[in-house]
């Protein structure tokens, strides 16, 4: 393994004692890398690390992971530990030290995203056909919802920009989502490659897309710049889903209601947001038909906690639209 302290002009060695397909850094200390067999931690930046045991304690080792914050990782495997076709779930809640199944799958999985703490995809295959699948939850994976994608072939991985925009590779097929998922459309399709793995850059909104060709020593990188607008012609906008947010009372002590009125069906997400961004607390996750709605903030986080006194912002998504309004909670 190589590292650099002075982004990227030099490079240090150190060893790991194995060979391992997935590195995460939860910060510029702690880190984790994954084995075919264990799981190795850092606490100083990757100059050495230690082994943590069997990768998820008797699960096999999986095809790709998904990490959120600082605790939550998924796994995906197209396998089991026992060698069948049936692919798994697991995920940990304590940053990779511990394991736990969270779902067996009915066909191989290859790719995991997810768009926070709750709402997640993943893509796969099954051994003896030729349908791609696509899994969704809103719970954090404690339930699953099994979808035939119309795709020939495996779908090999799944990435998302945000709570609205993202993409799927099959084995020379690339597939789009500008409703959070609800509808996929073809984007483009490149005969003769296999697309192997896609990554979005959530921070200066860059997609990266890598392949090969079959039968030659020959890659492919595609990049895609997410700064730049699609389909944005001005006589095809989209007319916006939300027409109605506020909230009463505001400032408030001890709860405020949140009153929304839609015009599109589909996936609506409502959070409270710090006024860094953090998300302190998911109130709606689910689909909704058009119509009225109100929500309820008791000025507590996803954890059960009371939040301090200050400012927050109440974030609402659903299909094409994103819009915040500023809130004041009081003790």
């Amino acid at each position: 393994m190589m590292y650099t302290t002075n982004t990227g002009i030099t490079w240090n060695s150190t060893t790991i004692p194995d060979r391992f397909g997935f590195l995460h850094f939860f910060d510029s200390s702690q880190g984790i890398a994954f084995g075919p067999l264990r799981r190795y931690f850092t606490s100083d930046g990757g100059v050495s690390w230690n082994v943590g045991g069997d990768t998820t304690d008797r699960i096999a080792s999986g095809s790709d992971y998904a990490v959120q914050g600082n605790q939550n990782i998924w796994m995906v495997s197209p396998v089991s530990i026992i060698g069948t076709d049936i692919g798994f779930i697991a995920k940990s809640t304590d940053g990779g030290k511990n394991w736990v199944y969270q779902d067996s799958m009915s066909y191989m999985l290859f790719g995991v995203d997810f768009i926070d703490s709750l709402t997640g995809f993943a893509v796969g295959g099954g051994h003896f056909n030729n349908n791609g699948y696509l899994y969704s939850t809103i719970d954090g994976g404690l339930h699953w919802k099994i979808t035939t994608f119309n795709a020939t072939g495996d779908l090999i991985d799944v990435a998302f920009l945000d709570s609205i925009h993202g993409w799927i590779i099959s084995e020379n097929t690339i597939y789009r989502t500008t409703n959070g998922g609800i509808s996929w459309e073809v984007q483009n399709t490149i005969p003769g490659i296999n697309f192997e793995k896609v990554f979005i850059s959530k921070n200066d909104h860059f997609g990266y897309i890598i392949g090969s060709y079959p039968g030659r020593k020959k890659h492919i990188l595609l990049v895609a710049d997410l700064n730049i607008p699609l389909h944005r012609d001005i006589d095809h906008v989209k007319e916006p889903v939300l027409d109605v947010l506020n909230n009463y009372p505001n400032p408030f002590n001890s709860s405020t209601t949140i009153n929304y009125s839609i015009k599109t069906a589909g996936r609506v997400q409502i959070q409270v947001t710090s006024i860094l961004g953090e998300v302190i607390a998911t109130l709606i996750n689910e689909s909704k038909s058009p119509g009225e709605y109100q929500t309820v903030w008791n000025g507590k986080s996803d954890q059960g906690q009371y939040v301090g006194s200050g400012v927050y912002f109440i974030k609402f998504s659903n299909f094409n639209t994103i819009r915040s309004i500023k809130i004041q909670y009081l003790k």
